[in-house]
């Protein structure tokens, strides 16, 4: 345990200052493709050969990242990695809580003994001054397992078996003050360990700067507030691994919006809902292949011919109902070289249709839609609204093979409500006939009293 604190002092990640440069929003969907990790900084941040960071590469899989240090020939087999690759990060602060999780590839075989390196969430300021960064090293130290340290803390995890693992941070606001909890978590989900910290000295470095203060002339002054901090980078340094450090990324997910004859369209929640489907796909092939692969999902539509007796079938289903247009809709799913239909998703999606060209409605008359869905030889009434400028319909559906258009011209009103005048008039005669009753009541009275 020693040795692992004595090299923990030694080799934590140098403090980075961001220049002014466009910064993307970091969230839990950070994608860590190849594509993504920057490995050149802006001249302004360089000392020395602090701008040598190493490499990326793309892995077996779509999803794979490799990222290498530099090796020399001289006495010192690395350098540079100073500064290693880098995802830019955001200005979402602490205060809105943040998120953020890093598969890697750990394992006595894939970080050999001795070899080591480091990873840091990077905390900057508003204006993109460093403020602090919680760096966790991972180290082989004899051959048998993989430590995880978060530098500064107790916190201590061994990885004994070769896997994928997920590094998971979240940042948050606790009765005022700035913490983050930081857990290692294995591929099925299991929890190896988690802890929650404080952030503040104990994380500091050198010359970093406690997390509720602010620099001005060179001396830390007034509190500034952790509300006022944010994530800015998640990058490597020190990489010191022979094969590289693997990172693995969430496979994509496109959804063409549009089906090809533009007559429907999905709404922007398509995606999350297919994506979050995907794991019900039994053909145990492509779950294996979305495990490592983009996915792409088009939507597809086709017009169907309808039988007469097709027809009669689903207008027998809304009593005094015409059908019209019979569509097909699919959710094809690509993946690797195969191919496969989403039939049933576990949400509905809302999708808008074009209405064809249809009768006048009848003056006295109103017009009710419907969308008739047939699912496994079931047909289902789904309600449907019209759009704004009355040129679609608008449905919900999580089941998707043949959709028909349907609607019932109904009188708009039962009964039609007199005219003000004509009730004027029949208040008056009312009280006419009622007062004659009354005369005609009295005088009997009368009579009969007399």
């Amino acid at each position: 345990m020693k040795k692992i604190e004595k090299i923990f002092g030694v080799v934590i990640c140098g403090v980075l200052m961001l220049s002014s440069m466009p910064i993307k929003t970091l969230a839990s969907t950070t994608n860590y493709k190849k594509e993504n990790w920057k490995t050149t900084m802006p001249t302004s941040e360089c000392d020395g050969d602090s701008c040598n960071a190493g490499s990326v590469e793309k892995g077996e899989s779509t999803t794979e990242t490799i990222i290498k240090g530099n090796e020399n020939s001289g006495s010192t087999k690395w350098q540079g990695m100073k500064i290693g690759p880098y995802v830019e990060g955001g200005d979402t602060t602490i205060a809105d809580s943040i998120e953020e999780e890093l598969q890697i590839g750990l394992g006595p075989n894939k970080i050999p003994n001795g070899e080591f390196f480091e990873v840091s969430l990077s905390l900057k300021d508003t204006e993109g001054k460093y403020v602090n960064e919680i760096n966790v090293m991972a180290q082989n130290v004899d051959g048998k397992n993989v430590k995880i340290n978060v530098h500064g803390t107790d916190f201590v995890v061994d990885v004994t078996e070769d896997g994928i693992y997920t590094y998971y941070w979240k940042l948050f606001k606790d009765n005022g003050s700035s913490s983050v909890t930081f857990a290692v978590k294995k591929a099925d989900g299991t929890t190896l360990k988690a802890e929650t910290f404080k952030i503040d000295d104990k994380f500091t470095g050198p010359d970093v700067r406690g997390i509720d203060s602010k620099i001005e002339n060179g001396k830390e002054s007034q509190p500034v507030g952790a509300d006022k901090v944010s994530v800015r980078w998640i990058w490597f340094c020190n990489v010191q691994v022979t094969d590289g450090v693997k990172v693995y990324s969430t496979p994509e997910l496109s959804v063409v919006p549009e089906l090809k004859d533009e007559n429907v369209v999905v709404d922007s929640n398509a995606s999350d809902v297919i994506k979050g489907s995907l794991g019900n796909i039994k053909d145990p092939e492509i779950k294996k292949l979305l495990e490592n692969n983009d996915a792409i999902i088009e939507l597809e539509t086709s017009k169907v011919t309808a039988t007469n007796e097709e027809i009669k079938k689903f207008e027998s289903v809304i009593e005094g109902s015409t059908v019209t247009d019979f569509f097909d809709v699919s959710i094809l799913l690509k993946v690797a070289d195969k191919e496969t239909y989403l039939t049933e998703l576990t949400d509905v999606i809302t999708l808008t249709v074009k209405l064809p060209e249809l009768p006048e409605i009848a003056d006295g008359y109103k017009r009710k839609f419907y969308i008739l869905r047939e699912h496994d030889g079931k047909i289902e009434k789904l309600d449907a609204s019209l759009s704004e400028d009355g040129s679609s319909l608008i449905f919900a559906s999580d089941k998707f093979s043949k959709y028909v258009i349907a609607y019932v011209d109904e009188v708009a009103t039962s009964i039609n409500p007199p005219k003000t005048g004509d009730n004027i008039v029949m208040f008056i005669g009312t009280t006419i006939v009622s007062l004659l009753g009354l005369g005609i009541a009295y005088k009997k009275l009368r009579k009969e009293n007399a």
